[in-house]
């Protein structure tokens, strides 16, 4: 039982320099090497010290369902298989005994769980057992499992237990969520005990430890006083102040990670309520689209997909890569100018695969029509060794049979975003999402709203087009945007929306709000001009240009792209940019002190902290992170004004689409109304 508890030793993950800062690939290194077995003799992970024979032992993966979200976006199938893993399988679900073959587990150290690895032991369905646990296993869960593996003569199946601290899931290189549902109704509910906030906000401070483990950096904190963030950054504050005088090793002796260029990261928290618009508008980016209309979750989408007949209608899910190119420059670009780039790299593949018949013949038909990856690769390996040994140098014929299993590739890319576009335009036609963008963008465009504008909104709600959910916030800008609203108007709007068979307990919760002057005036005035100066006349253009998109489908994008770009509303900083560019470069900013951010350092004596002991040089990373929900919108709009030499990673509770948000809205609206 000792002998356990010693195993248990929090690993010192001796990270690869070339993975520095991107949260993802430190996590899918820390992951993978988990998967080697690849274990150091002072119980930490020796990342790239293992022997090749541990690496490739054949193994079984066993995870929970927080387990399994964590390696979705880090690890495809194939990816698994050669890293030995033959079958990946629920902890909760039935599964046959293995005893021949290793399991290397990666859980939640909760009850159940530990429940059934307790189970798993004494009926010995490993050889081997590696528990790997996602955030810090208590002392008091340890003993249950050594009790249990004694009790069962098993002690020998255990072959390490480990703290992985990688509570987190990272989506890209500089996105993560936590994964808490429903964080924003949680916190927000009214008859919410302090039991109930007092775990999300344990939950939230386990996930920001793990990230900032894995990115083996103690940061600075900056917290929006007054609410759940305050919360959040005291009990971090806390908790890593507890391993600095525990001289954890946890970040000892650590390289690569943010931080590593003699400065630490900052670490900005912010609450959902600073900004609640961003997660109602329409917007008109392709990631946020997919988030809004294709159910973006763990980078998977699902498209709609109708048979050629008409007839019937088929669901077909697709992984997006975090390392498509494609993607990546095209996240946050305009829809209708994806459109345009997509036909481009068609275009341009077209001519590369023209080019390689010419010069390959029926050899190069025969690859290209290979539908096995696999086969495909190793066919054009042979034929470029074959080439190579002829001594041949008047023939490029091995150098083209070698791009083959490239273009095939890129033209898969080009499918799979084709597909995408094909169902975001279908889901623009469906719900006139056109319309309610143009409007929208108009309500945030102007100082001041004309009564031009509030007729239109009107009219839109009333109108057929459009779901339900789209009028609601569509209503909800309006009010948001509405500096001096009467109870005349609110009770106006209510009746709107009942008229469309609308729920009107999203309004009433924001009334709520304005009454406990959570949506300040303050707040709405930095929106207004936040939003100023866009380009008044897009929305009397935009509507009309997308009339043309509509009726001519897919085809109809590229051909209006050139004069869509000239009249797309500007890209204005979110507040929340233009906090985090203040708080980054130091400057006392009314952006940053209208909200007081809480400072706090973890590294200097608690309650010490005094104007000359903070640091007064700009950061060059941060990690802002949103308690309540965060969207691609906000990501996105951080990505594009940070300045350059500048590193920002954004994240939130959980990555909530907007009507995701809405319902929790909705809830709270019906809690307020029988409370």
């Amino acid at each position: 039982m000792e002998d356990l508890w010693l195993q248990s030793t929090p690993p010192k993950q001796k990270l690869s320099p070339k993975s520095k800062s991107s949260i993802r690939k430190l996590q899918k290194e820390a992951i993978t090497h988990m998967l080697q077995l690849s274990y150091g003799e002072d119980n930490s992970l020796a990342l790239g010290d293992s022997k090749h024979e541990e690496q490739n032992l054949w193994k079984i993966l066993v995870y929970d369902s927080y387990g399994r979200d964590i390696i979705a976006p880090l690890l495809r199938v194939s990816e698994l298989r050669s890293l030995g893993v033959t079958l990946h399988l629920l902890l909760s679900s039935e599964r046959q005994p293995i005893p021949e073959v290793p399991a290397v587990y990666l859980v939640s150290p909760t009850e159940q769980n530990i429940s059934r690895i307790c189970e798993d032991l004494e009926e010995k369905m490993y050889e081997q057992c590696y528990l790997n646990f996602t955030s810090s296993l208590s002392r008091n869960l340890l003993e249950r499992i050594a009790e249990s593996a004694v009790r069962a003569s098993a002690v020998p199946h255990v072959a390490k237990v480990y703290d992985m601290y990688t509570s987190f899931v990272s989506l890209e290189d500089d996105l993560f969520e936590l994964e808490i549902k429903d964080c924003y109704y949680t916190i927000h509910q009214p008859s919410v005990s302090n039991v109930k906030v007092e775990q999300t906000i344990d939950a939230i401070v386990s996930g920001l430890f793990s990230v900032f483990v894995t990115l083996a950096s103690f940061p600075v904190i900056r917290a929006q006083k007054g609410g759940p963030a305050e919360m959040v950054a005291h009990k971090l504050d806390d908790l890593l102040r507890d391993h600095l005088t525990a001289r954890s090793s946890l970040f000892v002796g650590k390289k690569g990670g943010l931080g590593s260029h003699f400065q630490r990261p900052l670490l900005i928290l912010m609450d959902r309520d600073i900004e609640l618009h961003v997660m109602f508008h329409h917007s008109w980016t392709y990631q946020a689209l997919m988030h809004d209309c294709l159910q973006l979750h763990l980078n998977r989408v699902i498209v709609k997909e109708t048979s050629s007949a008409g007839s019937s209608t088929t669901s077909k899910t697709y992984d997006l890569d975090p390392e498509d190119e494609f993607l990546i420059e095209n996240a946050g670009v305009p829809f209708p100018q994806v459109a345009e780039n997509v036909e481009k790299a068609l275009e341009s593949y077209k001519q590369e695969i023209n080019e390689i018949n010419r010069k390959t013949g029926s050899v190069g038909e025969e690859l290209l029509n290979e539908e096995s990856d696999n086969v495909l690769e190793a066919k054009a390996a042979a034929l470029v060794s074959v080439q190579n040994s002829s001594h041949d140098s008047s023939n490029d014929l091995a150098s083209s049979v070698a791009k083959i299993p490239v273009l095939m590739k890129k033209k898969r890319t080009i499918d799979l975003h084709t597909s995408i576009a094909s169902a975001l335009l279908d889901c623009i036609k469906e719900r006139s999402l056109d319309a309610f963008f143009q409007l929208e963008d108009a309500l945030m465009s102007k100082p001041s709203l004309s009564h031009e504008q509030r007729q239109s909104v009107y009219n839109l709600v009333k109108d057929v087009r459009g779901s339900k959910e789209d009028k609601i916030r569509l209503v909800l800008i309006y009010y948001l945007f509405r500096e001096n609203i009467s109870s005349e108007e609110i009770r106006e709007l209510k009746e709107l929306l009942t008229g469309a068979s609308c729920s009107i307990s999203p309004i009433t919760y924001l009334e709520q709000l304005r009454k406990m002057n959570k949506v300040t005036s303050t707040s709405l005035l930095n929106l207004k001009r936040m939003s100023s100066g866009s380009n008044s006349t897009v929305p009397f253009h935009f509507e009309s240009i997308m009339s043309r998109v509509v009726e001519q489908g897919y085809k109809g994008l590229t051909q209006v792209a050139e004069s869509l770009k000239k009249l797309i509303p500007s890209n204005k900083a979110f507040m929340i940019a233009r906090i985090v560019e203040s708080l980054m470069e130091n400057n006392k900013t009314s952006e940053s002190e209208s909200f007081n951010f809480l400072f706090l350092d973890p590294k200097v004596r608690k309650g010490k902290v005094v104007e000359s002991q903070k640091i007064s040089t700009p950061f060059q990373d941060a990690i802002v992170f949103v308690v309540g929900g965060g969207n691609y919108v906000e990501y996105q709009n951080l990505k594009d004004h940070s300045r350059k030499d500048k590193h920002i990673i954004y994240g939130s509770t959980d990555m909530v689409s907007s009507n995701e948000f809405l319902h929790q809205l909705s809830r709270l609206g019906d809690d307020h109304l029988n409370s």
